[in-house]
């Protein structure tokens, strides 16, 4: 026997999606409101908190950004929009049993930045591997270290931001961009912001190891009127 949601619940919910994807901006009290009619389906969908975590997640950060606000108006992520959808196309025949029967193999596992692994507790079995084929060939001189860029030169290590900036000027340099008017920053404040409308805004704040929001606010989230836009202000200033 299985468990399903009333199919006035379900257009209710429906409808709250289709409304917040609409929306170009959608107040955190919007959102938040949506997740509780979420988490208040979990008799009726199975393994409902892996479908709203995600929301959630979001509401957390907006709200610290936004000093507890509700009414502060906030852009969905794309990953956001993508948990709504599924939502929209799955809640219609969505249950929950009743009964659980034991399962049949058993596996047991953490979540890592490196890698995955995981026990198979059935069969006494081990499997692991890494995300990625670079991140592969640099496992032995990673250790530990969970930074995107390594020296090349031991001892092998994370470089710093100095290192980081120096490879990004001389690669502008290289590609013939006027230094003068073109800096590392003003790339940085560019691609931060381009990112912004589309990945949560912990994300951004941890890659780029900032504690507080407020320099990302102050000085990185600017609005973006035409993807190319940058690009084409490049070209020209290298034509003149």
């Amino acid at each position: 026997m299985v468990v399903k949601l009333a199919p006035k619940k379900v257009a209710n919910i429906v409808e709250l999606c289709k409304n917040l994807l609409v929306k170009c901006f959608v107040t955190i009290r919007e959102f938040a409101q949506l997740i509780g009619k979420l988490v208040a389906s979990e008799h009726g969908v199975l393994y409902v908190p892996v479908f709203y975590k995600t929301l959630e997640i979001q509401k957390d950060v907006e709200l610290k950004l936004n000093k507890g606000n509700f009414e502060a108006r906030i852009i969905l992520s794309n990953e956001s929009k993508q948990c709504i959808n599924w939502w929209i196309e799955n809640i219609h025949h969505s249950f929950k049993p009743i009964v659980f029967k034991p399962p049949d193999r058993k596996f047991e596992s953490d979540s890592s930045m490196l890698g995955y692994g995981a026990l198979d507790v059935t069969n006494n079995l081990t499997l692991s591997g890494v995300w990625s084929l670079s991140e592969q060939r640099t496992n032995k001189l990673r250790f530990n270290n969970t930074q995107l860029f390594l020296s090349f030169q031991k001892p092998y290590k994370p470089v710093k931001k100095g290192t980081i900036a120096k490879l990004i000027k001389q690669v502008l340099i290289l590609a013939g961009i006027d230094m003068t008017i073109f800096t590392p920053h003003s790339t940085r404040g560019a691609a931060t912001s381009y990112v912004s409308g589309r990945i949560p805004i912990a994300t951004i704040l941890r890659t780029a190891g900032w504690r507080k929001d407020s320099v990302f606010r102050k000085f990185y989230q600017r609005p973006i009127t035409n993807d190319s836009s940058f690009s084409k202000e490049i070209l020209l200033a290298k034509g003149k």
